[in-house]
């Protein structure tokens, strides 16, 4: 049920005490991170660790804006984007940097003007797309060996582990090990709306061949859907062994003359 709806379980153990068995079984079986907790350990800084599998699995290449409140109590708008490390086949985050909106312009001005409401339907609109999370088990491994070698799926954890192909001993799993990658020229069309005027991003953990039947997609558009949705239908294809050195900068991405509908 966990795959077909696309949900990731992330499991902890807590205390040197805690049964281990079958929280860790959960996360291997349904594509997360066991992660196993000792008296006294850091629970906060732990219990973010699953920042990082999204920061692997997804790739954020538009900004995104925070409305908040200052201390003075006046409202800010922050802008954000994230910093990635590319010198690998995979990107890693190195931060994110952030500039508010008052500090270029006064707010209250922008408001008064005829195109605010552009603005903000737009800062709106990437702030909620949806980002497709594209991992293998090989990266998942990766990212369970960074925390600790007991949260490596093997197929001696439980009986019945070995038909899901996980290695035998956590000494063949490495941070050097090669994982698979996609190429990165296959993105959706970003002005594409389905027959139901959803763009690509909302398709994002549903099934682009066989959805609700009570959506009402007819088979041409299901085709056209995969044909221009690839990224988000989760139809790239992975490449092993991985014919670049390098991740490649993000994509750039048009601004719409239109805003989404609500």
């Amino acid at each position: 049920e966990a795959i077909k709806y696309d949900v990731i379980i992330f499991s902890y153990a807590l205390g040197n005490d805690a049964g281990r068995t079958v929280t860790k079984r959960l996360a291997c079986e349904n594509r997360g991170v066991f992660y196993p907790v000792a008296d006294g350990d850091d629970l906060k800084r732990i219990m973010s660790e699953y920042y990082h599998y999204f920061v692997q699995g997804q790739q954020i290449c538009s900004t995104n804006f925070v409305e908040y409140t200052a201390v003075q109590g006046h409202t800010l708008y922050g802008a954000c984007m994230p910093m990635y490390d590319r010198t690998r086949a995979s990107h890693a985050l190195l931060g994110v940097s952030c500039l508010d909106v008052n500090l270029i312009a006064d707010i209250d001005k922008m408001k008064q003007q005829e195109g605010w409401e552009y603005f903000k339907c737009q800062a709106s609109d990437n702030t909620k797309q949806c980002r497709p999370l594209d991992l293998t088990e090989c990266h998942r491994q990766r990212l369970r060996l960074a925390y600790s070698n007991e949260s490596v799926c093997l197929s001696s954890d439980w009986p019945g582990a070995e038909e899901l192909g996980f290695p035998a001993d956590a000494s063949q799993v490495t941070q050097d090990m090669e994982c698979a990658c996609q190429d990165q020229n296959c993105q959706e069309d970003p002005d594409f709306t389905d027959e139901l005027n959803y763009f690509c991003d909302t398709w994002i953990g549903d099934d682009c061949f066989n959805p609700n039947p009570v959506w009402g997609y007819s088979e041409e558009g299901l085709r056209e859907v995969r044909e221009k949705c690839k990224r988000s239908c989760g139809l790239c294809e992975w490449t092993k062994p991985c014919p670049r050195a390098t991740s490649e900068e993000c994509p750039v991405n048009p601004v719409l003359a239109e805003c989404r509908a609500c």
